[in-house]
C-alpha cells in the first residue's frame, strides 16, 4: 500500500460520521443577473475534532470519495475546540460581474483560512482571525472578507475553516463589492453615531468629575468608557482602529473588559445608592459581581480559555439580574 493510500485510510478513520443529510443535498449558491447580494443559507460541514485536518487533506478525502460532509443551514455550533470546515459552492449563471466578496459577519473568531478551489487547482488560500495580526486580513474590514472571482458560466468552491476558544458562529454572505460597500457604510455609521454618544457622556461626567470631585462620577466614567471599547470590541472596530498590531491584546481584551466595565459598575450602583446602608442583604450580590469581575480581569488575562468565554457569557448575563433588582428596591 503507498503512503498516500494509507494517509487516506487514516483521515477516513478520523472523520466523525455525519448527523444529517450528505453534501449531495446542497445546492449551489447562483449568482443571477440584477442580483448584489446572496445570503448563504445552507453550506456543507465537515467537523475536525483534534484540529488536524488541512485543505489538502479535505481535498485528498474529497478525491477518494471519503469526504463525509453533512449539510447545514445553522452556522452557530456553539462551544467546541474543535475545527469546523465549511464548503460553499458557487456558480455563475449569468452575472455580468464576476469580483465577489464572502463575508463572515462574526469578528470573534479566532482562527480562519479561505481557500477557494476551481477545479483541481487552488485559486486562493488565506489564514487570519482574532489571533494574527489584523494585516493578515486579505482585505481591512472588521469582520472576515475574502475576495474570490468566478467568471459567466463557471463555478468555484469556497472552503472555510473556522476554530475559536469561543462561540463557533460563522454567518455567511456573498455580495459585490459595490453592494458590500453600500451596505458597510450604513452600518459603520450608526457605529460611530452611538459610540459618539457615549464618548460624549464620557466627556461630560469628566468636567463634572473635575467640578464636583465625587467618585461616582469616576466610576461612571470608567464603566462607561470600557463598555463602549467592549462593544466596539465585539464588533471588530477597535482590532481594525485601536490595536491592529497587537493581536495578543486582542485575544483577551473581551473578558478583560468585561471585567473591569462591571467593576466600575458595581462600584457605581454601591456607592450612588448606598446598597451597603439601604439594603444590605441585597449588597451581597453587588460584591459578588464585583469577584466575578475581578476573576475576568484576571483569567481572562493570564488564563484565557474555553471556561473564560463561557463564564463571561454567562456574567454578562447574570449582571442585569442583580443590578436591576437592587436598583428597583434602593428607588
Amino acid at each position: 500500500m503507498t503512503c498516500a493510500g494509507l494517509r487516506l485510510i487514516l483521515l477516513l478513520a478520523a472523520v466523525p460520521a455525519p448527523a444529517v443529510a450528505l453534501s449531495s443535498d446542497i445546492p449551489a449558491v447562483e449568482l443571477s443577473p440584477g442580483r448584489s447580494t446572496y445570503p448563504v443559507t445552507k453550506a456543507q460541514v465537515l467537523l475536525d475534532p483534534d484540529g488536524t485536518f488541512s485543505i489538502e487533506d479535505i481535498r485528498a478525502l474529497e478525491s477518494g470519495g471519503a469526504a463525509l460532509w453533512a449539510a447545514t443551514d445553522r452556522f452557530n455550533f456553539g462551544y467546541s475546540k474543535a475545527r469546523h470546515w465549511l464548503k460553499v459552492p458557487v456558480s455563475n449563471r449569468g452575472a455580468n460581474e464576476d469580483n465577489w466578496l464572502l463575508e463572515l459577519g462574526y469578528p470573534m473568531i479566532q482562527v480562519v483560512e479561505f481557500h477557494q478551489y476551481a477545479g483541481a487547482r487552488k485559486l486562493a488560500s488565506y489564514k487570519t482571525g482574532r489571533l494574527l495580526p489584523f494585516s493578515s486580513r486579505p482585505i481591512r474590514h472588521h469582520t472576515f472578507l475574502f475576495g474570490f472571482s468566478v467568471p459567466k458560466g463557471a463555478s468555484t468552491d469556497l472552503y472555510l475553516m473556522v476554530q475559536s476558544n469561543g462561540t463557533i458562529f460563522a454567518p455567511l454572505s456573498i455580495s459585490t463589492k459595490d453592494a458590500f460597500l453600500a451596505q458597510s457604510v450604513g452600518k459603520t455609521m450608526a457605529i460611530g453615531i452611538y459610540v459618539g454618544i457615549i464618548l460624549a457622556m464620557v466627556l461630560y461626567n469628566f468636567f463634572l468629575l473635575l467640578a464636583f470631585r465625587d467618585r461616582n462620577y469616576l466610576f461612571y466614567i470608567v464603566y462607561a468608557a470600557t463598555f463602549c471599547l467592549l462593544l466596539s470590541s465585539l464588533n471588530g472596530m477597535t482590532y481594525q482602529y485601536l490595536w491592529p498590531d497587537w493581536p495578543d491584546w486582542n485575544k483577551v481584551s473581551v473578558p478583560v473588559l468585561v471585567g473591569i466595565s462591571y467593576l466600575f459598575l458595581a462600584l457605581f450602583t454601591k456607592s450612588f445608592l448606598e446598597t451597603r446602608r439601604l439594603v444590605p442583604r441585597l449588597d451581597m450580590g453587588l460584591n459578588a459581581m464585583i469577584a466575578g469581575a475581578l476573576f475576568l480581569m484576571v483569567g481572562g488575562a493570564f488564563s484565557y480559555g474555553l471556561f473564560v468565554n463561557r463564564f463571561t457569557s454567562l456574567f454578562i448575563s447574570v449582571v442585569p439580574l442583580v443590578v436591576i433588582p437592587i436598583s428597583a428596591r434602593c428607588m
